[in-house]
C-alpha cells in the first residue's frame, strides 16, 4: 500500500494514495452526544486515516460504518502540488437523511485542478439532527444543553469549518480562503452557514448547488419544527427527553421513517398542517439561526461571494410527465399552492399559472414542469443571488440539457453534481470539464473567469468546434440577470434565464420586500 503521512497539531495522520491523490479517510473532528451541540474531538497520537470512513447513523449503508458517537471528515489533495491550496468544504448531506461522505470521490477533479484541497465534512442527519426538544415534559431539568436541538446538521458543519481554520495548513490548505459547498439538502446546509452567526468569518465563498436555505419552503419556522416533535411523540408514546435518549439509534431510523410516510409527496400535510418544508430542514430557531436571520444573511454577503444555480429538471422525479394536465395540476396544489395562497391572499396559483404559460407559449405540461422545479429548487437560488447581486458578488449557472439516454428526459437532480467531480456519463464531456474549470476558479480566486482553463481555450481559433463562443462569465444583478447557461446548443453566458418566471417566482419569497429594498452602500 502506498502512503503518505502528515505532520499536524494532534499527531501524525497516515493516509494512503490513490490514482495519484493522497486521501485521509476517518479523521474523527468531533464528539456528538445525543441531541446536543458537537464538541471537538481530541483524539491524538498516531492517526490512521488509511482505510473506509465512518458515516453517521443514516437509513442505508453499512451499520458497521456508522457512528453516532463521533463526526469524522475525509481530505483529498493531490500531493505534486507545491503552495497554499484553496479548500474546499463540502458537506455530502442529501435529502435531510443521508451523510454519505464514503461516497464523495473527488479524484479526477483533483488530477485537473491540483490547487485545490476537498474536505468532506460529514455531519448528523435525520430525527438525530434535528428533533425539537423544547415542548418535552422534562425540558426545564436540562438548562439549555438542548437549545440547538433542531440544527444540529448546521452546527456540525460550522464545528468542522472551525477544525479546517485551526488544523488545515497542515495539510498544504489555505484557511484564508474556503469555499463551502454541498448539493441540494447539502445546499441548504451551504446556506444556512450564511445565516448563522456562529459560522461568520469561517469561510470565503459559497457554491450551494440545487438548493438553498431561505422562504417558507426551505427556512423552517420554531412552531413546524414544534409539529414534528409533536408528531415523534405520538408515534413513539415518548414525552420526556429521558425516555427519547434510551431509543437505540436504529429504532430511531425507524421512527424517522413512520414520521416521513405521513407527507405525501415529500411535502407535509395532514398531520403538519400549514407546514411548508420538509422534515429536517433548518429552522429559525433564534438559537442557532439569528432571530434576524435576513440581516446575518446580509452581513455574511457583504464579505462572502457566491455562485449559484440549479438544473433544469431538478424536481422532474417528483413530476409525472404522463399524467393529465388537470393531474398534474392538482399534485402541484397539494404540494405547494394551497399552502401558499393561503398565506399570500389567494392570487399565488393563478397569477404563476398565467405568467408561466404565456412564457411557454402555452404548453401547459412544460410551464408546470418548470414551475414545478422553479418552486423546489430555483427561487431559493435567485433569492439568494438577489441578496449577494445587491451587496456584493453573485453568479448564477442553469444546467439545462437532455440526457444522453434513452429516456431523452432533461438533466436530472444531481446530474451537475456528478459533472462537477468528475462521474458525467450522462453529461456531454466538454460540458462537464467546463463546469469543474469554472467552479475550481471560483475555489482559487472568487472569479470564475481567472485562470479558467475552459475559457481560454474557447478564445483559441483550434478550438471553435468545440466552443461555439468565446466564454465570459458575467456577475448577476437584478438589472443584468447574467446567467451561464450549460445547455445542448454548448454553454454560454445569458441575459436572463427565463426571465418571465424568474421574475414572477422570486415575488412568492417570503424575503422578497426586504430583499428588494437592499442597496450597495
Amino acid at each position: 500500500m502506498n502512503t503518505i503521512e502528515i505532520s499536524t497539531a494532534f499527531g501524525t495522520v497516515t493516509g494512503r494514495l490513490e490514482e495519484g491523490i493522497a486521501a485521509f479517510r476517518g479523521i474523527c473532528y468531533a464528539d456528538t452526544p445525543r441531541w446536543q451541540k458537537a464538541t471537538e474531538s481530541f483524539h491524538r497520537g498516531m492517526i490512521s486515516a488509511v482505510g473506509p470512513s465512518v458515516d453517521p447513523v443514516q437509513p442505508t449503508g453499512d451499520a458497521a460504518l456508522q457512528s453516532e458517537d463521533e463526526l469524522f471528515l475525509n481530505i483529498y489533495l493531490n500531493p505534486a502540488y507545491e503552495g497554499p491550496r484553496a479548500v474546499l468544504a463540502y458537506t455530502p448531506v442529501g435529502g435531510g437523511v443521508h451523510s454519505r461522505g464514503r461516497s464523495i470521490r473527488p479524484h479526477r477533479f483533483l488530477q485537473e485542478h491540483p490547487e485545490i484541497l476537498v474536505v468532506v465534512c460529514n455531519c448528523r442527519v435525520g430525527l438525530l439532527s434535528s428533533l425539537n426538544l423544547s415542548e418535552f415534559d422534562d425540558r426545564d431539568e436540562y438548562g439549555s444543553e438542548y437549545d440547538a436541538s433542531c440544527n444540529l446538521t448546521k452546527t456540525d458543519f460550522a464545528l468542522a469549518l472551525n477544525w479546517i481554520r485551526k488544523y488545515i495548513s497542515a495539510f498544504g490548505g489555505d484557511p484564508g480562503n474556503v469555499t463551502i459547498s454541498g448539493h441540494s439538502y447539502g445546499a441548504t446546509v451551504t446556506c444556512s452557514m450564511l445565516l448563522m452567526p456562529e459560522a461568520e468569518g469561517l469561510f470565503h465563498k459559497a457554491l450551494p448547488r440545487s438548493c438553498a436555505a431561505i422562504d417558507s419552503s426551505m427556512l423552517m419556522s420554531l412552531e413546524e419544527s414544534r409539529q414534528y416533535a409533536r408528531v415523534f411523540r405520538r408515534i413513539t408514546g415518548i414525552t420526556t427527553i429521558r425516555e427519547a435518549l434510551k431509543i437505540p439509534a436504529r429504532e430511531l431510523l425507524e421512527i424517522q421513517a413512520s414520521m416521513m410516510r405521513l407527507m405525501p409527496a415529500g411535502i407535509p400535510d395532514g398531520d403538519f398542517p400549514g407546514t411548508l418544508c420538509p422534515p429536517f430542514c433548518t429552522v429559525a430557531d433564534g438559537t442557532v439561526i439569528a432571530p434576524d436571520y435576513f440581516a446575518q444573511l446580509c452581513r455574511t454577503a457583504e464579505h462572502v461571494k457566491l455562485l449559484t444555480g440549479t438544473t433544469s429538471g431538478d424536481c422532474d422525479a417528483r413530476f409525472d410527465f404522463r399524467g393529465s394536465p388537470d393531474d398534474i395540476l392538482n399534485d402541484l396544489t397539494v404540494r405547494y399552492y394551497d399552502k401558499l395562497d393561503a398565506s399570500r391572499g389567494g392570487t399565488f396559483r393563478d397569477t404563476l399559472l398565467e405568467t408561466y404559460t404565456e412564457s411557454h407559449n402555452g404548453d401547459f405540461i412544460a410551464a408546470l414542469a418548470d414551475l414545478n422545479g422553479d418552486l423546489g429548487m430555483r427561487k431559493g437560488a435567485l433569492a439568494t443571488a438577489e441578496v449577494f447581486a445587491r451587496l456584493s458578488t453573485a453568479y448564477m449557472y442553469y444546467y439545462d440539457f437532455y440526457l444522453k439516454d434513452d429516456t431523452g428526459r432533461r438533466a436530472l437532480h444531481g446530474s451537475a453534481e456528478n459533472a462537477a467531480w468528475g462521474n458525467a456519463a450522462l453529461t456531454p464531456d466538454v460540458m462537464a470539464r467546463t463546469l469543474r474549470d469554472s467552479y475550481a476558479s471560483f475555489m482559487t480566486y472568487g472569479d470564475p473567469n481567472v485562470n479558467n482553463p475552459s475559457f481560454i481555450a474557447s478564445r483559441r481559433a483550434d478550438y471553435r468546434s468545440v466552443y461555439k463562443e468565446e466564454l465570459d462569465w458575467k456577475p448577476y444583478t437584478p438589472e443584468e440577470p447574467y446567467t451561464m447557461v450549460f445547455d445542448n446548443s454548448g454553454f454560454g453566458l445569458r441575459e436572463g434565464v427565463r426571465l418571465r418566471d424568474a421574475e414572477a417566482i422570486i415575488r412568492t419569497v417570503r424575503e422578497y420586500p426586504q430583499i428588494a429594498a437592499l442597496k450597495k452602500d
